[in-house]
């Protein structure tokens, strides 16, 4: 399962303190005197830091500067980076997961853990797609992360939340491409070519008339620029031809799901209203195109014409309109 980074708490006041310096120095001195240690302790945490990846300039008689901070997802990184209210103030990070769903589906049947607990991954072993698929997950290259959430819905009542998502961080990653991806039914963003740029994945824990959770998992392709043979995938780094910050995505994916989710949980008809016709904007290159939907067992040949309130695709085909809620659906 990996080890789980702990935070020590000197740690977040040094870095606190060199991150208010505005790149001067900040002394030992007056760090030893806010933690209550010797000056001596304060370069040792310094030295832990720098070997986690922080450069930290250390002058005699000057003190401590931070030169640049590391692109990794510890929560050093990313708490300070942080801008939601509710999502991802619980934040476990670890090394290695078989599955960032699997590990949090886990933590939850063992620790009330509260809505908007996140878990990010620096690699998996076991990534899983759609239809029980493999997610290629490659250490420290992309961003792997699952999200809990505990809203008041009956299982028979879910609202598209699986939209959500992708609009949230379809815009989100819009901030580094210059242009949103394209959304396609039912889980993934697509970058140049059609190539899978992230999917996602959501999983329900319910009774009959009682959900429990419902855990997201969200994969993007950040930095990765070699894909198997026969895998049609792209990433950021590849889109702009430049590396990209896995931090620097992951707080802003964080920050954009939190937005559109208050919209879908709090918004009412009103919201969800938004929320479709923000996805059908982002959809709209491949909507009106002929598709082709594959199920479990049967195929259907259609005319792409929207989604319904639920988030089921409308395929119209011999002159009716087809609800279809799974499948895969590829231009035909």
């Amino acid at each position: 399962m990996g080890s789980q980074r702990r935070v020590d708490p000197s740690d977040v006041v040094i870095l606190d303190a060199l991150r208010g310096g505005g790149g001067g120095f900040v002394s030992g001195a007056a760090l030893a005197e806010e933690l209550g240690i010797s000056r001596a302790a304060v370069g040792k945490r310094v030295g832990l830091l720098r070997d986690q990846g922080w450069e930290i300039e250390a002058v005699p008689r000057l003190g401590y500067r931070l030169v640049d901070e590391p692109d990794n997802l510890h929560p050093l990184v990313i708490e300070a980076g942080l801008s939601t209210r509710w999502l991802g103030r619980d934040y476990r990070y670890r090394e290695s997961v078989g599955s960032t769903n699997e590990a949090l589906a886990r933590l939850a049947m063992t620790e009330a853990l509260s809505a908007g607990t996140v878990l990010v991954a620096n690699e998996q072993t076991a990534g899983r797609g759609r239809l029980g698929r493999s997610w290629v997950s490659p250490r420290g290259e992309n961003l792997y992360v699952s999200l809990l959430l505990r809203p008041p819905w009956a299982p028979s009542q879910i609202p598209p939340v699986t939209l959500a998502v992708a609009v949230a961080v379809a815009r989100a990653l819009e901030t580094f491409l210059g242009d949103a991806p394209v959304v396609k039914w039912p889980n993934d963003l697509l970058g140049t070519g059609g190539r899978k740029l992230c999917g996602i994945l959501a999983e329900m824990s319910a009774e009959l008339d009682r959900l429990h959770h419902i855990i997201i998992g969200v994969g993007v392709n950040v930095n990765q620029t070699r894909f198997g043979r026969g895998i049609t995938a792209t990433s950021l780094a590849r889109e702009i031809r430049q590396p990209v910050s896995r931090a620097k995505v992951l707080v802003r994916v964080l920050a954009a799901l939190e937005e559109w989710l208050d919209l879908l949980l709090e918004g009412g008809d009103e919201g969800r209203d938004r929320l479709l016709d923000e996805w059908l904007l982002l959809a709209e290159p491949w909507l009106g195109q002929p598709v082709v939907v594959r199920g479990a067992n049967d195929e259907l040949t259609g005319v792409a014409a929207g989604i319904d309130t639920s988030g089921a695709l409308l395929v119209e085909a011999d002159g009716e309109t087809h609800r279809v809620l799974a499948g895969d659906v590829t231009l035909a």
